[in-house]
């Protein structure tokens, strides 16, 4: 939807049901980056004062973009890392490399919001191996969320 019909309603189920917190489940949400920042700009002038999360892609985030995000009321972004080998990303057709989620996670932080990772075992064309170099790369990734800033 276009981020004016968005806008009307979020604003209408705020005023009418008070609602306070919305999730929004569309894993391609920022990869328009003008109507993101169009709509986070419209929650802001708007004053609608509600927190939310949503799903993204770690290539379509940009600092811009998380920085409107995360004040118009932007909590936490779900990330879907899937796996770290390239031949089952490939196989998934899901061209994200680690590198990407690291960049994703660390601008996330940057900007005050709680990255979040979905990884999969079991993926077609999966191995003992593979799966063992996701863990690894799960192993880092939260030591960048959780302990380093």
């Amino acid at each position: 939807y276009s981020p004016e019909r968005t806008l009307k309603e979020i604003e209408m189920v705020v005023k009418k049901f008070g609602i306070k917190e919305i999730n929004f489940f569309d894993a391609e949400f920022t990869i328009n980056k003008k109507r993101v920042i169009d709509i986070c700009k419209g929650l802001v002038d708007k004053k609608l004062n509600v927190i939310w999360n949503c799903n993204a892609r770690a290539d379509q985030v940009n600092e811009e973009a998380l920085y409107w995000m995360k004040k118009a009321g932007c909590y936490s972004i779900s990330y879907g890392v899937e796996s770290a080998d390239k031949k089952v990303m490939n196989i998934c057709k899901k061209n994200i490399s680690p590198k990407q989620v690291e960049e994703a996670v660390i601008m996330t932080k940057k900007a005050g919001i709680q990255p979040a990772l979905y990884f999969m075992i079991g993926l077609p064309g999966e191995t003992i191996e593979s799966a063992n170099k996701t863990f690894l790369i799960f192993s880092l990734l939260l030591k960048i969320l959780y302990f380093k800033d």
